[in-house]
C-alpha cells in the first residue's frame, strides 16, 4: 500500500489481459454498472462507442478545445446530469489532457467510473489520481502501429480491488469464443474495419457501416476468451519497436517544423513528441485542409482526415444535435494526419516532406 494524493492510501494497480482494448473498456464498464452514461469526446475512433453500446451505456459526445477534449464542458455536463456514471479520459492524438486537477476536485464526492484511454499514447501524461469516491481504470492498446504491436491485446489496469475483482469475474456468455473461433473473427473484423476506413469523405458509407456493425456478431468488437489470458501473453507479441522511437520523435518534430510559420496552420500547445503512437496532427482551414490532402493523394503519399466528429455519423438511435458539438465539426473539417510510424521508410518520408514544403511554397 502506497500513500496517494491527500495521503490517501492506496493499493498498486492490478492489470488484467483481454483480447482487445475494447474488450476491457466494455469491461471496466459493465463491472462498475449494468448501464449508464458515458462521456466520450465526439473526436474518437469507433471502438469506445461500441463498447459503450454493447455495454448498455449511452454516449454523450462532448467537443474539443484545440486537439484535446473540451474537459471543462466535461464538467459542466456532470453538473447537470446526474444519470451520467462514466467519462471516458483519451488522450487524444497522444496529447496530454489539461486541466486534470480541476476536473477530480469537481468530481470527488460523487460516485463515478473514469477511463483514462492510452490507444493513442505511450503512457499517461501528469495524470493525477482519483479522489473521494470515483474509480480509475487505465486501457492501454498494444494493437497494429502501436510501439508494442502484439497485432491485439488490452490491458485494463485498476488499484481498485472491487472492480478489479469484478471484471476478473466477467464472463458474458454471449461474447465467449474460442481462440481459433477469434482467430477468424479478428480476420473478419479487419476486413470489416478496412472498408470503413476507405469511406473518407462518402457520409452514406460511415452510416452505412453502422447499420452493419450494429448487426454484427458483438464479438467482432467485444470478445472474451473462453479460456481467459491470466497473465501478459508474451509469446503473442510480434514486433517490438521500441527502436523506431527515435525515428518517430524526429519526423514528428520536422514535420511540425513544416508549418511553424504556417499562416493558418494551428498546432499543439504540447508539442512532446514522446506521445503519439504513428501520426502526427494538425488543423488547417478546410479549403486548404482539403488542397493539401488532395495534393499528397495525387502524389499517392499517405495522409488522413481523423478523426470524424461521430455523433454526425452514428444511428439515429445515438445522434446528438447540439451546438455544444460544433467545435467537433469544426475540428473534422480540419484535421490533417501524416505518418511518422516504421511502415514508412526514410525514403518515402522524405519525398512526403519534399511533397509538403512544394505544396507551402506554392500557397
Amino acid at each position: 500500500m502506497e500513500p496517494g494524493i491527500n495521503g490517501r492510501v492506496e493499493s498498486l494497480p492490478k492489470n488484467l489481459y483481454f483480447p482487445r482494448a475494447t474488450t476491457a473498456i466494455y469491461a471496466a464498464l459493465k463491472s462498475f454498472s449494468s448501464s449508464g452514461k458515458i462521456i466520450i469526446p465526439s473526436t474518437i475512433c469507433l471502438d469506445p462507442i461500441f463498447a459503450s453500446q454493447f455495454a448498455n451505456y449511452q454516449p454523450v459526445f462532448v467537443g474539443v478545445d484545440g486537439f484535446q477534449l473540451a474537459l471543462k464542458r466535461v464538467i459542466k455536463m456532470l453538473d447537470n446530469d446526474s444519470e451520467i456514471n462514466a467519462v471516458l479520459l483519451p488522450f487524444l492524438y497522444g496529447y496530454q489532457i489539461e486541466g486534470l486537477e480541476e476536473f477530480w476536485n469537481q468530481i470527488n464526492s460523487r460516485e463515478i467510473l473514469v477511463i483514462e484511454d492510452l490507444a493513442q499514447t505511450l503512457g499517461p501524461s501528469n495524470f493525477i489520481g482519483p479522489q473521494g469516491r470515483a474509480k480509475l481504470v487505465t486501457v492501454h492498446s498494444y494493437g497494429k502501429g502501436k510501439i508494442i504491436d502484439s497485432h491485439r491485446l488490452g490491458i485494463a489496469s485498476t488499484s481498485d480491488q472491487e472492480l478489479y475483482s469484478a471484471m476478473k469475474s466477467l464472463r458474458p456468455r454471449d461474447l465467449l469464443i474460442s481462440e481459433e473461433s477469434y482467430r477468424f473473427l479478428e480476420l473478419e473484423y479487419r476486413r470489416v474495419y478496412e472498408l470503413f476506413l476507405k469511406s473518407d469523405s462518402h457520409e452514406e458509407s460511415w452510416h452505412n457501416f453502422y447499420e452493419t456493425v450494429w448487426n454484427s456478431d458483438p464479438r467482432l468488437f467485444v470478445p472474451f476468451l473462453v479460456l481467459p489470458f491470466e497473465s501478459l501473453p508474451s509469446f503473442k507479441v510480434k514486433h517490438l519497436h521500441w527502436v523506431e522511437l527515435e525515428s518517430r520523435n524526429k519526423r514528428h518534430s520536422e514535420l511540425l517544423d513544416l508549418f511553424r510559420e504556417y499562416q493558418g496552420a494551428v498546432l499543439p500547445s504540447n508539442s512532446d513528441s514522446r506521445r503519439p503512437i504513428w501520426r502526427t496532427t494538425i488543423r488547417l482551414p478546410n479549403s486548404e485542409r482539403n488542397g493539401l490532402y488532395n495534393y499528397l493523394n495525387s502524389n499517392g503519399l499517405f495522409v488522413s482526415k481523423w478523426y470524424k466528429a461521430m455523433h454526425r455519423y452514428v444511428p439515429s438511435f445515438l445522434a446528438q444535435n447540439n451546438t455544444d458539438l460544433k467545435s467537433a465539426e469544426i475540428f473534422e473539417d480540419e484535421v490533417i494526419n501524416f505518418k511518422i510510424d516504421g511502415t514508412m521508410n526514410d525514403k518515402t518520408f522524405n519525398l512526403y516532406i519534399k511533397a509538403i514544403n512544394n505544396w507551402i511554397s506554392n500557397r
